[in-house]
């Protein structure tokens, strides 16, 4: 159902407040241009995808969700302040079962390594970040 169409899915971990403070315009524009770059005609963020409310339920929902995604773009504030994709694996979104799964889900995962430029990472199966 989710192979349907070509799309990106964003993960990130909520409590960071990206979508809530004042950060979605420059995020919306950083988020288009990784899927454009990567051929998706959508994109998939849960904060406005899914009811409010108790998202446990969606659990099982979400891993075909990310597994239907041509990539993942990873939104951290570790990554972000240190402009440095490998800070990802010692921060919060790792810490995170929801994140980890929507990772481990993922066929690619596209780290954004700054929010002002369009600057990112693609996590290739080794994890050694190709530009």
């Amino acid at each position: 159902m989710w192979n349907a169409v070509k799309y990106i899915a964003v993960s990130y971990v909520s409590s960071e407040g990206w979508f809530r403070n004042g950060l979605f315009r420059q995020l919306r524009n950083r988020i288009h241009h990784v899927g454009r770059n990567m051929g998706a005609e959508y994109v998939w963020i849960d904060e406005l995808c899914l009811p409010p409310g108790d998202r446990t339920k969606y659990l099982e929902t979400m891993g075909e969700i990310y597994r239907g995604a041509i990539a993942v773009c990873v939104i951290s504030g570790d990554v972000i302040d240190t402009g440095n994709p490998y800070a990802l694996f010692s921060s919060i979104w790792m810490q995170r079962a929801w994140t980890f799964q929507e990772g481990y889900n993922a066929k690619k995962l596209v780290v954004l390594t700054s929010i002002v430029k369009n600057k990112y990472a693609i996590m290739t199966e080794k994890n050694i970040p190709a530009e």
